[in-house]
């Protein structure tokens, strides 16, 4: 039940994040270009020119209040849902634990913390600050995937059950390397071309959608918990069919055996 509710904060979490941007996005005086505004650009609390170094841009955002305190929800959410996966299983047994989950939950916890200070320190304001918390959020995301993906691949021989799970495991390591791509893009191309924003919605977007993927991965924990107890029992059976096997054709090769030590002493 802990596991579910964690997951479920963490997709609730991502939506209140797209639901401020896309709201604030439909209140912003003049045009909104996806491809060319930056996402922090909807917090900004004033009508202002702004010159950095993706070039001089005209930013009025009316609806900034719902970009800002998005944000701040959402970053409140991710710290609860990371809170309740840090203590989830402590009452469990062994084999129906998480492998990884306190390292995921301190870090997504972190990275929580990191994107409700983005929401707190508009870009105008305090640009310092909330370029360096989106900054600390991708890095802290990033590294929680990483462990997902590596505790995942070592949880079967500890008997535990991974973090991540079935296809999950593989859209984690997609997402890592397609938001890595667009950190990377923005750094190199970002200040020569039109598509800042672009590239950091490749950057920040993919890690939205993992958030999203992570909770429905321990939504489904119960139900894996199950399908991983049907496929050991199997395993056990099938173990035990075989030395069964085993066992009647040693048995056999004695009899056999025997057999002819019989019939070469009568002989």
């Amino acid at each position: 039940m802990v596991y579910r509710l964690s997951g479920l904060l963490l997709v609730v979490s991502a939506v209140v994040g797209l639901i401020g941007q896309v709201v604030a996005a439909v209140r912003w005086q003049g045009y909104y270009y996806p491809t060319e505004h930056l996402i922090g650009d909807l917090g900004v609390t004033g009508c202002v020119h702004l010159r950095d170094v993706f070039g001089p841009r005209y930013l009025c955002s009316p609806g900034h209040d719902w970009f800002n305190r998005g944000m701040l929800l959402a970053g409140a959410l991710q710290v609860v849902a990371a809170v309740m996966l840090l203590f989830a299983g402590g009452r469990h047994t062994r084999r129906d634990s998480v492998a990884g989950r306190r390292r995921v939950g301190v870090l997504v916890a972190v990275a929580g913390m990191c994107l409700g200070t983005v929401g707190w320190y508009p870009r105008e304001g305090m640009g310092g600050i909330h370029d360096i918390a989106g900054m600390a959020y991708a890095v802290t995301m990033w590294l929680a995937m990483m462990i997902a993906v590596q505790t995942t691949s070592h949880a079967v021989d500890r008997g535990l059950l991974p973090v991540l799970h079935g296809r999950y495991l593989n859209w984690t390591i997609v997402l890592l390397l397609v938001s890595i791509g667009g950190f990377v893009a923005l750094v190199v191309l970002g200040p020569f071309t039109n598509l800042p924003g672009f590239f950091e919605r490749v950057w920040f977007g993919t890690l939205s959608v993992w958030t999203v993927a992570l909770g429905a991965a321990l939504w489904r924990k119960p139900t894996w918990r199950q399908h991983e107890q049907r496929k050991w029992q199997r395993r056990s059976e099938r173990d035990a069919h075989r030395e069964e096997i085993d066992d009647a054709l040693r048995k056999a090769v004695e009899t056999l055996d025997n057999n002819q030590s019989n019939r070469a002493d009568q002989t």
